[in-house]
């Protein structure tokens, strides 16, 4: 088998603008930095079951690994070569712990609550009205991630293939005052007065050069919902020649959002472009086997659609989506 040196050239940061409102008890914010432990970096095979390493962390531990993925610096820095088999692969694989069976991020930024404006911090409480933000430390479940590639990426002797790493930061994390509102990527203060939560801070990957253009959609619960209502989010990637990248959906807090009856805290697991442009969409449930919520023909464009649960697969749910 030969070998094949692979560049990962300019990693690059993809922070999307949006906006983020004030809420009375919980705000959606985009973290300044957010430090994520990234133990190694594989294509992958979903045929044949057959891996090539792009990157390894020298360290032994999750501290000797992190990675500050809202910086452009530390992400051109993380690999710059890497020396492969060649092979056919449709995914890549970034991996975040090894048999530990979970990992810590830490994250700094600020949010306003209500009237009252607080930075993160790594003392007893997650959230501080005074001094420089600090980092808070939340858990997430979970090693790795498969993520597809939009086509699939043969890899033969005497080719350079630049492959590159998208992370989108805006309103990821939200600050709360209360008890956290979900058990993973939280952390609660002392008697729960505040806590700080942030979505997976996941990495999109294709093969190409050019930047990628993304699209963001606020989805709020109901016909005629609107948008001030928003409380979910769906993050797509496409690349120069509008093929998916991949996308992820992430809840969205304001003091006007209306929950919706479905979670948003998991990646897009599936997305396919249609005939004519929509997108069949399906985010990771419980499972890397099941779905959360799924939505057949979604316009890319502000429209008013239907999603199905897993709780209730054959039941509509209606929706407003409002692109950003």
């Amino acid at each position: 088998m030969f070998n094949k040196l692979v560049v990962l050239g300019g990693l690059i940061l993809a922070v999307m603008s949006g906006q983020s409102w004030a809420a009375t008890d919980q705000s959606s914010f985009t973290p300044t930095s957010i430090k994520v432990p990234i133990r190694g970096i594989y294509l992958h095979s979903s045929t044949d079951n057959q891996g090539a390493e792009i990157y390894n962390c020298s360290g032994d531990s999750e501290a000797d690994c992190l990675v500050d993925v809202a910086s452009q610096t530390e992400l051109d820095n993380l690999i710059n070569t890497a020396e492969i088999t060649t092979g056919t692969y449709d995914q890549i694989q970034v991996s975040t712990c090894k048999d530990e069976g979970e990992y810590n991020a830490q994250i700094k930024g600020a949010v306003t609550l209500g009237s009252t404006s607080y930075v993160t911090d790594s003392g007893d409480q997650p959230l501080k009205t005074t001094g420089d933000a600090d980092y808070a430390t939340v858990t997430f479940t979970g090693c790795s991630k498969n993520y597809d590639l939009p086509t699939d990426l043969t890899v033969v002797e005497g080719e350079t293939v630049s492959v590159k790493l998208f992370v989108a930061l805006t309103n990821i994390a939200w600050g709360k005052t209360g008890a956290v509102t979900v058990p993973s990527g939280c952390i609660a203060g002392t008697g729960d007065s505040f806590s700080v939560c942030m979505a997976y801070p996941d990495v999109a990957a294709y093969i190409g050069t050019a930047s990628p253009t993304v699209e963001t959609y606020h989805l709020s619960e109901g016909s005629g919902a609107a948008e001030s209502a928003a409380a979910g989010q769906l993050i797509i990637m496409f690349d120069a020649d509008d093929n998916l990248i991949g996308g992820m959906s992430r809840r969205l807090f304001s003091e006007t959002s209306v929950s919706m009856g479905t979670n948003f805290d998991t990646p897009l697991r599936r997305i396919t472009k249609l005939d004519g442009g929509n997108l069949d969409l399906e985010n990771f449930g419980s499972s890397a086997d099941d779905y959360y919520f799924k939505i057949d023909s979604f316009p890319r464009s502000t429209h008013s659609g239907n999603y199905n649960d897993i709780s209730a697969p054959t039941t509509d749910q209606p929706y407003e989506a409002y692109k950003q």
